[in-house]
């Protein structure tokens, strides 16, 4: 006789991974598998012949997350370092001379795209406003979107763009005798969308040796492993992490 399926309920086998932020940093796409390990050491006491365990002692704990992030941009950089000194310039296209762009239906990429600012966006002599007649879609990559109901830029109208721009970003690092304590959260969400899963770390330690891997043949992917460290000042019990599931009902 054949064993049929065990399935108590389908919807909680899940398949992919999910988003990390660590220090609030969302550091993009992972690739790979995502790996949360606990950890524990015991201390038995033993006796008789033969000898058995008549009493057991948590002596250690711990966990680790171990994930591949695939955007290796200053931020991701500094973190794998274990180092937030990080110093940013910026350039300005300037209103005396500003970018000209043509709104479609779609976004507008910017030419100098990293991480703008201080965005001017106009028609002709007026000045077009954020969030009624255009969005930033994503100051990181430099992207902009015109707002349909806007009146001010019309479908297919031609504007000019001031803005910043960061230019560069040097990191630097040695000398320190501490890391940085950071906060971790891992996100996961089904692709049924039924339900969501966190994974808070409260504190954790990038403990350097995160080699940075520059592939001759292949896409760059680097293991960032943070370790927890006890968040003191919370409950015994509740000093590591948790994990919570919300059930997402349509």
């Amino acid at each position: 006789m054949g064993l049929g399926a065990n399935v108590l309920n389908k919807d909680d086998i899940l398949m992919g991974t999910g988003i990390l932020y660590i220090n609030d940093i969302n550091v993009g796409q992972l690739k790979g598998d995502v790996v949360f390990t606990p950890t524990a050491e015991f201390k038995d006491f033993e006796a008789g012949i033969p000898k058995q365990t008549v009493k057991s002692q948590k002596t250690k704990e711990g966990a680790t997350l171990k994930a591949g992030v695939a955007e290796l941009n200053p931020e991701n950089m500094a973190l794998a370092l274990g180092t937030n000194t990080i110093t940013y310039t910026e350039g300005e296209v300037l209103s005396t001379s500003p970018e000209s762009v043509v709104f479609g239906s779609g976004t507008v990429a910017l030419k100098k795209n990293r991480h703008i600012n201080t965005v001017v966006v106009k028609v002709g002599e007026t000045t077009a406003v954020l969030d009624t007649d255009y969005e930033i879609v994503n100051a990181a990559s430099g992207k902009l979107r015109r707002i349909e109901t806007s009146t001010v830029i019309t479908l297919g109208a031609t504007a000019t763009v001031s803005y910043k721009y960061r230019k560069s970003a040097k990191i630097t690092s040695g000398g320190g005798a501490t890391l940085p304590e950071l906060p971790c959260r891992y996100v996961y969400a089904s692709p049924d969308g039924d339900q969501e899963i966190t994974l808070n770390i409260y504190l954790g330690q990038l403990k350097g040796g995160q080699a940075i891997t520059f592939k001759e043949d292949d896409y760059t992917v680097n293991d960032f492993e943070l370790t927890a460290t006890s968040d003191t000042s919370r409950p015994a019990g509740d000093q590591l992490y948790s994990w919570q599931y919300d059930y997402l009902f349509n």
